[in-house]
């Protein structure tokens, strides 16, 4: 109960009657370009690499689980789903 709090807190906060009466920001500044276009890069990035990762573990032999992925996306970054 108090984790769905938690996270409900912000909608809460801004669907209450006192945040209504400021004015709205609009959208489509320099900075919610530049967010969203860093957004999709890294949602493309994600994806990309986990299509690398699926076609790799199905390229290797199921028994050798020690076979390290570091092609394509993966040799830049271990970890390329948090980068």
């Amino acid at each position: 109960m108090l984790w769905v709090w938690t996270v409900s807190l912000p909608i809460t906060i801004l669907n209450s009657p006192s945040v209504a009466n400021y004015p709205k920001v609009s959208f489509g500044k320099p900075c919610d370009i530049i967010g969203i276009i860093l957004f999709a890069y890294g949602f493309l990035l994600e994806a990309i690499a986990d299509v690398q990762k699926y076609r790799f573990r199905s390229v290797v032999q199921k028994g050798d689980r020690s076979a390290i992925c570091d092609k394509g996306v993966w040799a830049w970054s271990r970890h390329p789903n948090y980068l």
